[in-house]
């Protein structure tokens, strides 16, 4: 049997340096029944997004460690993939004029149960769009 886009099982990359947060929402997320693709940088991240992965939503920090921040990671991947939902969790404060448009924030510590529900809602939006 082949997966529509209707039926196929969320996929969301989660872009975090801190291995402990980067394992603890990625277990979340796959207990949710998501499939999780894992970075630890925002340059993996972007290498992965260059495989042509099907990825519907990206989590992502703000300070990374690297050259590229977690704003223009988004940013990224928004121009090759317009419909993808950003959720951005971060100590950092939130800054309207970074955030891509329809995004989500949250302030570490961020309630990981609060990221897994919205990764869910935000799908099942985008799945009610392609209907």
């Amino acid at each position: 049997m082949t997966d529509t886009p209707k039926s196929r099982a969320c996929v969301v990359m989660v872009v975090e340096d801190e291995f402990l947060l980067l394992f603890t929402m990625a277990d979340a997320l796959e207990s949710a029944g998501l499939t999780v693709i894992q970075a630890s940088s925002a340059e993996e991240a972007v290498e992965l997004l260059n495989d042509d992965r099907h990825i519907d939503i990206l989590v992502t920090d703000i300070r990374l460690g690297g050259d590229i921040s977690g704003w223009e990671l988004a940013e990224i991947f928004r121009q090759s993939r317009p419909d993808c939902g950003v959720i951005y969790a971060s100590a950092n404060a939130p800054r309207a004029d970074r955030q891509v448009p329809d995004s989500l924030f949250f302030a570490k510590p961020a309630p990981v149960a609060d990221i897994v529900a919205n990764c869910q809602r935000l799908h099942v939006e985008q799945s009610a769009g392609r209907g």
